[in-house]
């Protein structure tokens, strides 16, 4: 079986889909990891990715970011036609790229230009499956927006959560007839547990700094910065108030 992974980002997606595309091959299936990083401004590295664009399309990441962006009213309207046109030229690279796979692989199916590459693969008879990309949080677009608009919704095959909350989540807001999984997160498969145990051990009890209680809520997204600090104010001023020499670090759980 050929399967095809799909990417704009060569550093986070990469680092989730290169292990699975690896243990696939150890089971016996072909693999090709197809990057269209330069539409977003980064380059695709030398190595397993095959690259869709064979030039930069943008100085960096920021430079005109804004174009990705969905947009309201006629400006909204221009963006989506320009955003097509730019489009338009690389799908017959990517269908040549992709020749021969019977399903892919996608990091986002609401996003530009995922829901338009998304639409391209149904075109085209290839399934469709969404591997979780990061922490799930709220989008303005799964409330404002139409279907197209919410992550998960688009209609694909088969959802690859990080774990049950966000299973939970797109059981809710998934189209008809697509499947949820609960796959875990693949950057955490390099996680050595027993080679990390003892350091683990010595530096809890460096936090701990005694006998007192000892909290740890994780925050690796600085999307809810904000609320995370307001949660960090508050669980300083509740350590206070507990017994002495207590620590608390305050984020939000990854699900």
């Amino acid at each position: 079986m050929k399967l095809g992974f799909l990417l704009t980002n060569p550093q986070h997606h990469a680092e989730m889909m290169l292990p699975v595309a690896a243990e696939l091959r150890r089971r016996g299936h072909e693999t090709v990891v197809v990057s269209l990083a330069e539409l977003r401004g980064f380059a695709t590295p030398a190595g397993e990715l095959r690259a869709a664009i064979p030039w930069q399309l943008r100085k960096s990441p920021q430079a005109g970011a804004e174009f990705g962006a969905d947009g309201v009213g006629a400006k909204g309207a221009l963006r989506k036609l320009a955003q097509r046109a730019a489009l338009a030229p690389l799908l017959p690279r990517l269908a040549w790229l992709l020749r021969g796979c019977q399903a892919v692989l996608v990091s986002n199916d609401a996003a530009y230009p995922y829901r338009e590459l998304v639409a391209a693969l149904r075109a085209w008879r290839k399934p469709v499956a969404l591997l979780q990309e990061g922490i799930r949080f709220p989008l303005p677009t799964e409330t404002t927006g139409g279907r197209s608009l919410i992550y998960g919704g688009s209609g694909v095959e088969v959802v690859c959560a990080w774990g049950q909350g966000s299973a939970e989540h797109f059981q809710r807001v998934a189209a008809a007839g697509t499947e949820v999984r609960v796959t875990g997160n693949p950057r955490f498969d390099a996680i050595d547990l027993v080679a990390w145990r003892a350091q683990g051990r010595q530096r809890m009890q460096e936090l701990r700094q005694g006998d007192g209680p000892f909290l740890y809520m994780s925050t690796p997204s600085m999307i809810k910065a904000s609320a995370a600090r307001r949660r960090s104010s508050r669980c300083s001023r509740a350590s206070s108030r507990a017994r002495p020499r207590s620590s608390c670090a305050a984020a939000r759980p990854w699900s």
